[in-house]
Parts: C-alpha cells; structure tokens; sequence
C-alpha cells in the first residue's frame, strides 16, 4: 500500500503545483493514442462524449493488447534482444526525457537557477542508473523501488492530461482488460507468466518487487 500511497501523493502534488486549474483544453494531446479518435471539447453533448470516449478506450486497450502479445511472442520464442531493447529504449524515455520535463516545469515555476549542463548531466546519469538498476544489472531493492515508483508517478501526472470522459471509460476498459488478460484462458499476461514460471525466470516487465534486501536481483532477461 505504501508504494500505490506515494505515487498517489505525490502526483496529486505535481497536479497541484503545475496544473492547479486542470489540464488546458489543448493539452488533451499530450497523450495522443488516448485521444486517437476524439478530442473532448466543452460544448460537445454527453452522447458525443461518452461515445467518443468508448472509441478511445477501445484504440488504447487494443494497442496495449496487441503490445503485449508482441511481447509474449518474443519472450515464447527466446527473442530476447528486442525486449531489452525495448525496455532501455522506454525506461530511457521515462526517466530523461518525461522526468526532465517534470523537473523543467518545476524549476520554471519555482524560479530556481540552474546549471543547464550539470543539470543535464545529472539527469543522463540518472536515467542510466535507473534502466540499468531496473532492468538489467544487481541493484539494492530500495533503489529499484524507488524507480518503479518514479515510472509510477511520471505516468500518473502525464494520464492527468486525457480528457475527463476520456480517463473514467479507459479507467474501466482497463480494468475489464487487466481481469481478461490475467484471468481468461489464453490471456496474454496469464500466458506469459505461466511460461515465465515453467522456465522459471523472471517476468519482463515492470514489477513492483517486495523481496528482503537480502535476496539478491536478478536480471530481467537473460
């Protein structure tokens, strides 16, 4: 529960300081495959809306799905590079570029100054530091969870952008989503973690671990 407490304060947090008004009409693009069909505006009806809404949920839930059995696919068959690829390439993604967003838009509002070169610097090394202790290298449980909840919070703040109608149906086709896949036979996340378990190996994939300190880490993939 701690974790989920965290991510949830300090988004609200983020929220508070950056966008104390809400999201701006137009910013509803930030996070375009949410918005691939339809782009909420105020004066639109509650049928235009909600339908609207179901469309995006559908495109999202369908392009996280067909993801992850891309993912399946490549773990099924011992494609291991492109999953590593794929998980620097989006840990790199999150930790530089959306968290050094963040920071920027923090520093801006709180009118700090800064060196713009050791800022950068500091932030590359942190974002190495983060996908190698994430994904591929030992690392303390401590420091890997606190990545986690970083990618947690960087996404939360980001989602704070998708319209009101838009969040509540993707909040529910996910959720009906997450049970399918988990829960339905040949659902690609019970698939995978069934073969991860008769290979025993690790899932790749973002996991929030709780293991004792004592354990040591392994690498997500091989």
């Amino acid at each position: 529960a701690a974790p989920v407490s965290v991510c949830m304060l300090a988004t609200v947090c983020l929220v508070r300081t950056l966008i104390p008004a809400g999201a701006p009409e137009g910013a509803q693009s930030t996070v375009r495959i949410a918005t691939a069909y339809y782009q909420e505006h105020a004066g639109d009806s509650t049928g235009t809306k909600l339908g609207g809404a179901l469309v995006n949920a559908l495109i999202f839930v369908a392009a996280i799905g067909g993801m992850t059995f891309v993912l399946f696919l490549l773990y099924k068959y011992r494609c291991y590079r492109p999953i590593q690829a794929y998980f620097a390439l989006a840990g790199f993604s999150i930790f530089f570029t959306l968290t050094g967003t963040l920071l920027v838009e923090l520093i801006q509002h709180w009118g700090l100054h800064v060196d713009w070169v050791s800022f950068t610097f500091a932030l590359y090394n942190f974002a190495v530091v983060g996908v190698l202790a994430t994904f591929f290298s030992p690392a303390p449980m401590t420091l890997k969870q606190g990545y986690l909840i970083v990618t947690g919070v960087v996404t939360a703040f980001i989602f704070t952008f998708i319209p009101e109608w838009t969040t509540w149906v993707l909040l529910v086709a996910m959720a009906l989503y997450d049970v399918a896949a988990v829960l339905a036979p040949g659902g690609p996340l019970k698939a995978l973690v069934e073969l991860a378990q008769e290979r025993d190996e690790p899932i790749p994939a973002l996991v929030y671990e709780t293991r004792g300190e004592q354990e040591r880490y392994e690498p997500s993939l091989p």
